[in-house]
């Protein structure tokens, strides 16, 4: 008997957005055609200003490719859907609501059963390690605490792919340290396909099955780097000689990239 295909395959076909800007139309996306299969951790790195967040928010549906298509499991991605969950780098949390209030709202809202939405809750409050904080309120959380609420929130959802934007870099260094490790805890279990933007080279070998580096804007894709380091990871590997020598191919095609975006804005100004 066949098995069913596992969900969260994207796929992005010469994909172009463009947008309206004072002196015309400003090209961030040139022609970028990319394919993730389900279940693959997936890292995106670039300069500033080259698309890398565009290229997320064409996935998650908030922006319309200009030209192109993105599909999701072989249909069109028209609009935002709950199954992509977006985490920003500032946790979107409802202040009001407690930590496992936070936690419930997708499934409530989905219609799930009382004794379901509870088990779903309580599930997640315990994946990211906060069930003792079940009802405290978002403003009593350390910011790498509430980001973890946000992470649970978004799987509560039951996505089949995971948007992250940044999600540890507005963290200090050993708390950022610790959410990687534990995104990655998190994700061995679900392997929801995630897409994660960073400015972090090391941060990016560290986590992903697959880094790929954007260009300077307009962003299409220079490099696609399988990153081929034993799982599960521990932070040890960093050490190793195969990350320092991955993280060395990303640093020279990200500064070879940084040195072109930082000439043309010279030239620009001139």
């Amino acid at each position: 008997m066949q098995t069913a295909a596992r969900k969260g395959n994207v796929e992005l076909q010469q994909v172009v957005v463009e947008f309206a800007g004072r002196a015309g139309s400003v090209r961030a996306v040139e022609q970028l055609s990319l394919s993730v299969p389900s279940g693959q951790f997936l890292a995106v790195l670039g300069p500033s200003g080259c698309g890398k967040s565009t290229l997320l928010n064409v996935v998650a549906g908030f922006i319309a490719p200009t030209q192109g298509d993105a599909l999701l499991d072989g249909h069109l991605i028209a609009k935002p859907g709950a199954e992509r969950g977006v985490v920003f780098q500032q946790p979107t949390l409802f202040p009001w609501k407690t930590v496992r209030e936070n936690i419930a709202l997708g499934p409530r809202m989905a219609g799930l059963r009382v004794a379901e939405v509870e088990r779903v809750t309580r599930h997640f409050m315990d994946l990211v390690g906060l069930t003792l904080f079940a009802e405290q309120y978002p403003d009593a959380l350390s910011g790498g605490m509430q980001q973890r609420v946000g992470i649970a929130r978004t799987l509560a959802n039951n996505p089949s792919v995971l948007l992250m934007d940044e999600p540890f870099g507005a963290l200090d260094a050993q708390t950022r340290e610790l959410m990687q490790e534990n995104l990655l805890r998190i994700w061995e279990e679900n392997r929801t396909t995630l897409l994660f933007v960073t400015h972090d080279i090391e941060e990016a070998v560290f986590l992903a099955d697959r880094v790929i580096l954007m260009s300077a804007r307009p962003g299409r894709i220079i490099a696609d780097i399988a990153v081929d380091l034993r799982r599960p990871r521990a932070a040890n590997v960093i050490d190793s000689a195969e990350f320092t020598r991955l993280k060395k191919q990303c640093r020279e095609l990200i500064r070879t990239e940084s040195i072109k975006a930082f000439e043309e804005q010279e030239h620009a100004a001139a």
